[in-house]
Parts: C-alpha cells; sequence; structure tokens
C-alpha cells in the first residue's frame, strides 16, 4: 500500500505543478490531497496519464542513476517527504542521463550532508512533513541539492 501512496503522491503533485486538475489545491492535508487526486485521475485523458507515467519513470531513474538503490532512503528506509521532493525534481531531466552518471557514493554523501547541515532541510524531510511550507521547503532544498551535485 506504501508504495501505491507514494506513486499516488507522485502523480497528484504532477498535476498540481503543470496546472492539469484546476480543482486541485495543496493545502497541507495529504490524506484530502490524494482523496481528491483519485478522482482528477479517473478523469484523465489517456495521454495525460501517458505523461504521468513517462515522468514517473524518468525520475526513477534518474534517482537510481544518481542514488542507487538508496535513492529515497532516510535512516534506513524510504522516506516519504524525500521521495516526493526527489521524484519532483527528478522527473524535470528528460534524456540527462549522462549528467546522472556521477559517483553514487558522491551523491549519497552529498544529499545526507545537506541532510545532517541544513535544519531546515532535515526538519522538512522528518517533523510535520505534510505541512505546505514543509513540502516546498523539502522540493526547493532538494533542487538545490541536484543542482549542485550536477555541477560538480
Amino acid at each position: 500500500m506504501r508504495d501505491k501512496e507514494l506513486c499516488l503522491r507522485f502523480a497528484g503533485f504532477y498535476l498540481l505543478d503543470n496546472n492539469l486538475a484546476p480543482d486541485l489545491k495543496y493545502r497541507g492535508n495529504m490524506d484530502s490531497f490524494l482523496d481528491i487526486t483519485i478522482g482528477e485521475i479517473n478523469n484523465l485523458t489517456e495521454q495525460i496519464l501517458e505523461d504521468i507515467n513517462e515522468s514517473f519513470n524518468t525520475a526513477m531513474k534518474n534517482a537510481f542513476l544518481m542514488f542507487g538503490s538508496k535513492s529515497f532512503d532516510k535512516s534506513g528506509q524510504i522516506n516519504k517527504s524525500l521521495f516526493l521532493a526527489l521524484s519532483r525534481v527528478l522527473r524535470e531531466y528528460k534524456d540527462s542521463e549522462s549528467k546522472f552518471q556521477k559517483s553514487e557514493a558522491y551523491a549519497n554523501s552529498a544529499l545526507h550532508n545537506k541532510i545532517n547541515a541544513d535544519e531546515d532541510y532535515s526538519d522538512s524531510l522528518t517533523r510535520g512533513t505534510n505541512d505546505r511550507e514543509r513540502v516546498k521547503t523539502a522540493y526547493d532544498k532538494t533542487k538545490e541539492l541536484i543542482e549542485e551535485i550536477l555541477n560538480q
């Protein structure tokens, strides 16, 4: 069930980020947001569903290329907030496989160093993670991190 929730989070924020569901808003209640997302998904065209699937696959491929099997790992388990932030950022890098073939150890080290050094980032991934501002902070700081890694 947890894997389905993660996919649904991705789909919901894909729709939100791309303005594909005007009635879909994230107000800090993830359960409500996911319930509304399910209704929105039921009304999507095949093309949009294919686009979501393609973007999800791009994000997962890029995550694996950059971070390996520990892509969404924080403290030994998948972290939902880190999953959402990384997948939202990494889906944007289409056809850039060579950019992501950095040292997996370097990327994981950079990620964990940022989490340990940046209290706001760490909090956005561990405390009150569904709060609107924490979701935004996790996304923004993850985007910064990915740019830093790619520019090394």
